[in-house]
């Protein structure tokens, strides 16, 4: 009850709070409150802005658990912040980071179940920015149940709608592009990988976009395998865990391969790097090509 006060009549301290409660079910418990408190009288002026406050901790909650390697439960928060929020767009912004979190967590119906909803938001206001970002994570989607053609497809679509790249966010476009590469790096198709790879390296480079820069050799890495150019492949592959320990990419993230770790995939692209910049590599219980 005071925490609810306190968030109703003091905002200073209930953003205070927000940022600085020790347990995400603290600040769980604090946004269904304040939830209850704005249904019990909707029609007062404070209404919008409790909604918003509650959004806000359940917004913070949610990062507090991804960081702590539990995404399912950081999505959930995003789902429910979604519900309080307004806007068309900042409800597909959340629903977007909620679908990451739950691809992360290998939740594939939920995933997808969110990840179409930001599709259908960001089409209806025509935002080809968002509509790339779902498209890469839809990519990711698919490919981890082995839909690699559906991959293709809805990248491809993606950067058809983006045209000559004007008014993308370039870590945007080169994400997509690394995607792209990757995913023709899996199926073995080379030719198609290779240029897509560079575009992403250029933009990479560009930008400074290191993690992106990191990503993209890694697949450059499996191309020249694939192709019988070990040499190239480990030179590649060492330039990737080179540069990730030289700029300390990856040491606190939770990495997840979405294959299992007899695939080389998984192995180059998972296991390696996790083992070299000392990242924690989460493995799910089983897998299934299904």
């Amino acid at each position: 009850g005071l925490l609810v006060c306190t968030a109703m009549e003091q905002p200073a301290a209930a953003d205070h709070l927000i940022a600085t409660l020790p347990e995400d079910e603290v600040v769980e418990v604090l946004a269904s409150h304040l939830v209850e408190a704005a249904e019990a009288d909707p029609d007062s002026e404070d209404t919008p802005t409790i909604r918003q406050r509650a959004a806000a901790a359940l917004e913070q909650a949610s990062v507090r658990a991804a960081s702590l390697g539990a995404p399912s439960e950081a999505s959930r928060y995003l789902v429910r912040a979604a519900e309080l929020v307004d806007g068309e767009l900042r409800r597909g912004d959340l629903e977007l980071r909620a679908g990451g979190l739950a691809v992360r967590a290998g939740a594939r119906g939920t995933a997808r179940g969110l990840l179409e909803a930001a599709d259908a938001r960001f089409t209806a206001a025509s935002d080809v920015e968002r509509l790339l970002r779902t498209a890469s994570l839809m990519a990711q989607l698919e490919r981890s149940g082995g839909s690699y053609a559906i991959a293709l497809e809805r990248l491809g679509a993606a950067l058809a709608l983006a045209g000559d790249g004007e008014g993308i966010e370039p870590a945007t476009l080169a994400d997509v592009h690394a995607q792209l590469g990757a995913t023709h790096a899996l199926i073995g198709d080379a030719a198609a990988a290779v240029p897509h790879l560079e575009r992403s390296l250029q933009i990479a480079e560009d930008e400074d976009l290191e993690e992106t820069f990191v990503r993209v050799l890694i697949s450059r890495g499996i191309v020249a395998q694939r192709l019988g150019r070990l040499r190239e492949s480990e030179l590649l592959l060492g330039a990737a865990r080179d540069r990730a320990e030289r700029f300390g990419l990856t040491g606190d993230v939770v990495r997840y391969p979405a294959m299992p770790l007899f695939h080389s995939n998984a192995v180059l692209a998972g296991l390696a790097p996790a083992l070299c910049s000392g990242a924690t590599l989460a493995l799910a219980r089983r897998f299934s090509a299904s």
